[in-house]
């Protein structure tokens, strides 16, 4: 994610990692030797994402444009990142349920004796029990023929 979302903001390298591992080192490397962006990279960028916060690139600093570029760069990445992880629970169609606390207490003590988190004995239990009324339901239907 983060080698793509660096390429996106005209950083990076004409090389093609392999493996995640590589990935991250070129990341790293990448931005420890990255002198920060020329005119026309700012301008593209400025362009490419109309929302950007253009004040960000214009402010006169008393810090290197190196150093400055690459706080904007890491600002940048750490909302990207942000809201692909909102995005990503949004997508994984959670529902917040509330349990009373004296459920809550048993199923934590049920998950405990047997080695799962509660959110996965829960869906276990749901998707089982789900799956049980399931076949009761085809059962009954084949009797009622």
């Amino acid at each position: 994610w983060l080698w793509n979302a660096m390429q996106v903001r005209c950083v990076g390298t004409p090389l093609n990692p392999l493996t995640p591992e590589q990935k991250y080192w070129f990341a790293c490397a990448t931005f420890d030797n990255w002198e920060g962006w020329n005119e026309q990279q700012v301008q593209f960028l400025l362009e490419s994402n109309p929302r950007r916060n253009r004040a960000k690139f214009t402010q006169v600093s008393f810090q290197a444009p190196r150093i400055q570029h690459k706080a904007i760069l890491l600002d940048e990445l750490k909302s990207a990142r942000e809201q692909q992880k909102r995005r990503d629970e949004r997508a994984d169609g959670s529902v917040p349920l509330k349990l009373s606390g004296k459920i809550h207490k048993q199923l934590e003590s049920i998950a405990r004796s047997r080695g799962v988190l509660p959110k996965k004995l829960l869906n276990e239990m749901i998707e089982q029990a789900y799956h049980d009324l399931v076949a009761t339901r085809q059962n009954s239907q084949i009797d009622s023929r």
